[in-house]
This record gives structure tokens, C-alpha cells and sequence, in this order.
């Protein structure tokens, strides 16, 4: 459902079983499609490709302009964005459910959680 598959540190961690920390890349998707040029350069740079010998500017244009689920999404998120109403009870339960699972994985990731509340 949409909660588990929301709790990434749970996830993740089954991965940390077999890897080292070190060894490990999490970029969020809202980082990638509001610039997916900088995404894609912390990748190469992290499994130590020079991004400067590749034209990092193609790559995302081949990737955004692929026929695959990416053709979905648009660069700005807007498919991703919920326009609904939530109801105030619904928020904040689903806000106590995932915070821990969220401070978590900003104190092992480094990934910053904040505008997930």
C-alpha cells in the first residue's frame, strides 16, 4: 500500500544488510526532476565517472525524452503534486506515521525530509 512503500529507511535498510553506507546513492526525486542536470552529475560523480567528459546535458534530454514511464512526469513535478484537499486528521495521522521512519533516514542518508511534512 501507499504507506509501506512510502517508508524508505525500511526499505533501504534491507540494502545496508548487504552494502556499506558508503556504497549506497539516495537523491529524492523532487531534487532530480526540479534539476536533473545536478542529479545526474552527483550520480557520475558518485560511482566516479568525470562528468566532464560526458555531455550530462544529453544525457537528461535522452532521459526525459525517452518513451518510458519519465514521458509521464514533466520537469515540473507537476504530475507528483496531490491538488486535493486532505483532511486535517488524515495529515497529521499520516505525519506521526511516517516522521520517524523519515528522521531516520535523514540521520542515515543525509537526505533532507523537511518539505515532507
Amino acid at each position: 500500500n501507499g504507506v509501506w512503500s512510502g517508508l524508505y529507511i525500511v526499505h533501504l535498510s534491507r540494502w545496508l544488510q548487504h552494502f556499506d553506507r558508503r556504497n549506497i546513492l539516495v537523491l529524492k526525486s523532487e531534487d532530480f526532476f526540479a534539476d536533473p542536470a545536478t542529479a545526474v552529475k552527483q550520480a557520475f560523480e558518485f560511482i566516479s565517472l568525470d562528468p566532464a567528459k560526458v555531455n550530462i546535458a544529453s544525457v537528461v534530454k535522452q532521459v526525459f525524452n525517452s518513451n518510458t514511464a519519465m514521458d509521464a512526469i514533466n520537469t515540473n513535478n507537476t504530475a507528483l503534486k496531490y491538488e486535493g484537499d486532505i483532511d486535517p486528521k488524515v495529515r497529521e495521522r499520516l505525519r506521526a506515521i511516517f516522521q520517524p521512519y523519515n528522521d531516520a533516514l535523514t540521520e542515515t542518508f543525509g537526505i533532507d525530509t523537511s518539505d515532507w511534512s
